[in-house]
């Protein structure tokens, strides 16, 4: 009888560990993943569209320039 309460006891605590906050998880997927390398600065959040900007101040989503102003470029 004593195995049987401390093994039912054993599955309640593990059951309740596994249904921790998942909103926590959730508010960590939802971030978007920054990469930073001495080439480029690339922001994915899926499902949207990759933004890149280059070493030059080039802007680019999926791959496709973006037209910027001088200033503009030299803000990035």
């Amino acid at each position: 009888m004593n195995k049987f309460v401390m093994l039912c006891m054993a599955l309640l605590l593990c059951a309740l560990t596994a249904c921790g906050d998942q909103s926590s998880r959730r508010a960590e997927r939802g971030k978007p993943r920054v990469a930073i390398t001495t080439q480029s600065v690339m922001i994915r959040r899926p499902p949207a569209a990759n933004a890149e900007i280059t070493p030059d101040g080039t802007l680019k989503i999926d791959d496709i320039a973006l037209p910027q102003k001088e200033p503009t470029r030299a803000k990035l």
